[in-house]
């Protein structure tokens, strides 16, 4: 079930520690050795953090659409394989084996939801999970920028105020889409 080395996946390969050291993973359960993983050190985060930005242009090119739909593959692997995942999760972190599975069926749900949230960003008003300050209506709307490449806009609730009184923009990750967003209450919408 567990191997008996983990090491680090860079660029789409296994590679050890830069160091060549490994850390020893035990039980909680018994103390017995579950298995070693590479001990990275800033020299292996250094390359993996190269080798994303090497491939996130790569990644910003693909729609939000077929990204969503990479993220629903995954969802889908990690759905097959439910069963070893929930051994996985007890044996490493000694949790019982119903808690186990709560944490390994959260993190299956958690990878359909991102899949989908690659949908919400073409041109569709979608439900948002506050209020409006007028108390309208909570919307959250999704229209495509320049070149079809979409970008989500969302109403800002709750404006921060500057020294001066003025309304202060808020800057807002956005998962999937690869870019983020500025809101502007003041201005009672966003701007991209």
């Amino acid at each position: 079930m567990i191997p008996e080395q983990v090491p680090n996946h860079v660029d789409g390969k296994d590679v050890p520690a830069a160091s060549g050291e490994w850390l020893d993973k035990f039980s909680p359960a018994d103390g017995s050795l579950l298995c070693r993983a590479a001990r990275s050190t800033s020299a292996d985060v250094d390359a993996a953090v190269a080798a994303a930005r090497a491939a996130q242009p790569a990644w910003a090119e693909q729609t939000v659409v077929a990204r969503g739909d990479m993220c629903r593959e995954i969802a889908l692997a990690l759905r097959d394989r439910r069963d070893e995942l929930t051994e996985l999760v007890a044996a490493e972190t000694g949790k019982p084996p119903d808690a186990a599975r709560g944490e390994t069926d959260a993190a299956i749900e958690m990878g359909f939801f991102m899949a989908g949230e690659g949908r919400r960003y073409y041109g569709r008003t979608t439900t948002a999970s506050m209020r409006r300050a007028s108390n309208r209506s909570p919307r959250a709307i999704h229209r495509p920028g320049p070149g079809d490449v979409p970008r989500p806009t969302s109403p800002s609730t709750s404006p921060k105020r500057t020294t001066n009184g003025t309304r202060r923009s808020r800057i807002r990750p956005v998962n999937s889409s690869g870019r983020g967003f500025v809101t502007r209450s003041d201005l009672g919408g966003c701007l991209h």
